[in-house]
């Protein structure tokens, strides 16, 4: 099935995509248009910010196949995988293939790293996008798992990443993601019929199962106190309120009998029956 991006907040460059097609195979759409997709466009919430950036990834064997991919484009920044393409700053981030070496956290550029826990999960799951074939639109699930990712990786130097965790756990309950909080009776006894922990147990249970390896390493994240702190805010209210989102979901996550995270899991992990 493919997904069709309505108007958004930040339409997709098309002269960029244009210039890319062909160069680099399918590619995972990330950032804010990937964002922007499922907090507007599939939940119906208020548009969020814009951004001029655009940002896909990948799949390659090594870092050496990705510098040849990449190679001809503009190189915008010391990262390594930011350039200008038809004057757009686009980030071109490689993941690796089974067996592949571009796992966990790679360094394409000296001293730059970053961690690329889950993206090769999420393209896998993914769902083209209608026009545009060779790009793939991350679930709900993988989003989070991915923002989570991030968060831990630079969450010392910047909160946009727990920004746009907060506004992905808005969706939960929202637009196309509402129905299914309430075909589960037994679900939303558990959650004192609240759609919205009903949801974040959904998303966390659809991420071990879509997600495995990438979700276990975000369970200590969603019991910890500081994601809590900065998705919440100055707010009492808002801060207990991400506290429990995260909750459920790390619920949802540990008790997922998919069985492809059971054997992952400490029994310190495993989510208790009642909350």
């Amino acid at each position: 099935m493919s997904v069709s991006p309505s108007e958004s907040a930040n339409e997709l460059p098309l002269d960029v995509l244009h210039e890319l097609d062909g160069r680099l195979g399918e590619c995972l759409l990330l950032g804010a248009h990937a964002r922007d997709h499922i907090v507007y466009d599939q939940a119906g919430l208020t548009k969020t910010r814009s951004t001029n950036d655009l940002d896909l990834a990948f799949a390659v064997e090594s870092v050496e196949a990705f510098v040849e991919k990449t190679r001809g484009l503009t190189v915008s920044s010391d990262t390594g995988m930011r350039f200008l393409v038809t004057g757009r700053p686009v980030d071109l981030i490689p993941f690796g293939t089974a067996g592949s070496l571009v796992q966990g956290v790679v360094q394409v550029a000296p001293g730059i790293e970053m961690d690329v826990t889950g993206l090769s999960e999420a393209f896998a799951t993914a769902a083209p996008m209608g026009t545009h074939e060779w790009l793939r639109l991350p679930t709900l699930q993988a989003m989070v798992v991915l923002k989570t990712v991030a968060w831990a990786m630079r969450g010392g130097s910047t909160n946009k990443d727990a920004v746009d965790l907060g506004l992905l756990l808005g969706c939960v309950a929202s637009g196309a993601f509402e129905d299914r909080c309430y075909d589960d009776s037994e679900l939303l006894g558990r959650w004192d019929a609240d759609p919205e922990l009903v949801g974040s147990f959904l998303t966390g249970r659809a991420a071990a199962a879509d997600l495995p390896s990438a979700t276990k390493k975000c369970l200590v994240h969603w019991e910890s106190e500081l994601l809590v702190n900065t998705i919440g805010g100055r707010s009492k209210v808002q801060r207990e309120h991400a506290a429990r989102l995260l909750a459920a979901m790390r619920a949802g996550a540990t008790s997922c009998a998919s069985g492809q995270m059971g054997s992952a899991l400490s029994p310190g992990l495993v989510a208790p029956a009642d909350r």
